[in-house]
């Protein structure tokens, strides 16, 4: 009934999925060439992914004649002479017959340097999101995320099997496909790999910035009408997933959508000359913060965060401040003072966070940079409070925290809901961003 009332599309599907987390994907098994610095052999080879404990992309060879292995090598793998992939050996059996590597990049199965109307591509540790209603086979959910930028659709649809996978990687962790996604144009027609890549690196930056772990994406299909014209498989730089992190994004909260609002912002700002370079590294000081396991080791990544955000802001972008002067008379509390002011996050330390601290940390800028530099200089200081309690010190971070993904969103033109990690009443946690009502 809801789907006759709804017009439910299908979900969609990729040339890999899997059925369990960790779970091998197998990729070929044929014939394959080695080309060395002075020679070339022939081989029969598989090629699949492995998760555990880090994701590559790995062979099983056995070569046809008895070749000289240098681990140190890297060797060029072909599977047409158009397509070569860098390879390194990692083991040979003694009579160097039998051998195993990794891709060092990605693995290509199909590469004919053409256009296409429709890039599909998966995704690896993402979030169980809501969104759109969608159909499998056998069941229906709300699991499409929907994408615009410039004439292009990016829809991203949670696999249908999302229920077993996300229980799974919460129990033990790990790696699964958790998405399947594809681009097209409205008008139909074709672009390039480079410009889909372009739009996916988007993608996996704001769906890792929302999940508060690195999303990442591990293969490429692209069609020519239903002609494939391009099959390539990547090593995802992913975090393994660990128990749920809450972040900026308000996951439960109704009718929210945040990541569809703010899309066409990011991949703005991704393509600016200035904003390109440093989001990438502002957003993995972020991620680092966030899957560290030593709270001292998070702050510092947060205080580089938003330092790196304050000299680009400031600095560069609106040129405040000349560059001498912000980075040799000011104090970090400083910078961070008058960057948060220029953004107008509200810099007040709540009082759940202030309870037994002096009156002079009522400055959240002030006590996140006390705490940051007394963790890199301890001997300057012994008695802050602080320090002795990791209580406090958790909600130091939670500060920090709370600055970093504000000013990452104000950065980004975001001007929805977000999770206010330090809001003094949790039913108030989801909340408009302080600029909008400025």
């Amino acid at each position: 009934m809801i789907e006759d009332e709804l017009n439910l599309s299908n979900s969609l599907v990729s040339v890999i999925n899997m059925n369990s987390v960790n779970e091998r994907i197998n990729l070929y098994e044929g014939k394959a060439i080695f080309r060395f610095e002075d020679r070339e052999v022939k081989s029969h080879c598989k090629i699949y992914i492995e998760w555990l404990p880090r994701p590559y992309i790995k062979f099983d060879a056995v070569f046809q004649e008895r070749t000289r292995i240098n681990f140190n090598e890297k060797v060029k793998f072909k599977l047409k002479d158009d397509i070569e992939e860098e390879v390194l050996f990692t083991k040979t059996d003694i009579m160097a017959i039998e051998v195993s590597g990794i891709f060092t990049r990605g693995f290509s199965l199909k590469d004919d340097k053409r256009k296409m109307n429709v890039l599909e591509f998966t995704l690896i540790n993402g979030f169980d999101n809501f969104g759109e209603w969608i159909k499998s086979e056998t069941h229906r959910y709300a699991g499409r995320i929907n994408f615009s930028y410039m004439g292009y659709r990016i829809i991203i649809d949670k696999v249908h099997n999302y229920k077993e996978i996300f229980d799974e990687l919460k129990q033990i962790g790990g790696y699964s496909i958790t998405h399947h996604a594809q681009i097209l144009r409205n008008d139909g027609l074709d672009f390039s790999e480079e410009d889909g890549m372009k739009l996916i690196e988007a993608v996996e930056w704001l769906m890792s910035f929302a999940n508060g772990q690195r999303v990442g994406v591990c293969s490429l299909c692209g069609y020519q009408g239903t002609k494939k014209v391009l099959e390539k498989y990547l090593r995802p730089w992913v975090d393994s997933n660990k128990s749920t992190v809450v972040t900026w994004y308000p996951k439960n909260y109704p009718t929210n959508d945040a990541l569809e609002d703010v899309f066409p912002n990011l991949v703005e700002k991704l393509n600016d000359e200035l904003w390109g370079d440093v989001l990438p590294v502002v957003l993995s000081w972020y991620l680092d913060s966030r899957s560290s396991i030593i709270v001292e080791n998070k702050i510092v990544s947060i205080q580089i965060a938003l330092e790196t955000l304050a000299w680009t802001y400031i600095v560069e972008e609106k040129e405040i401040m000349d560059g001498n002067i912000f980075n040799n008379k000011l104090r970090a509390s400083d910078k961070l003072r008058m960057f948060l002011y220029e953004l107008e996050i509200p810099r007040k330390t709540p009082n759940n966070i202030m309870q037994g601290l002096d009156k002079k940390y009522e400055d959240g800028t002030y006590l996140f940079t006390e705490c940051r530099n007394n963790i890199v200089h301890p001997k300057k200081k012994k008695n802050d409070t602080f320090l002795k309690d990791i209580n406090k010190m958790v909600g130091v971070l939670n500060l920090g925290i709370n600055y970093l993904e504000l000013s990452m969103l104000r950065i980004i033109d975001y001007n929805g809901i977000y999770t206010n990690l330090i809001a003094e009443n949790p039913k108030e946690r989801d909340r408009r961003v302080p600029w909008f009502y400025c």
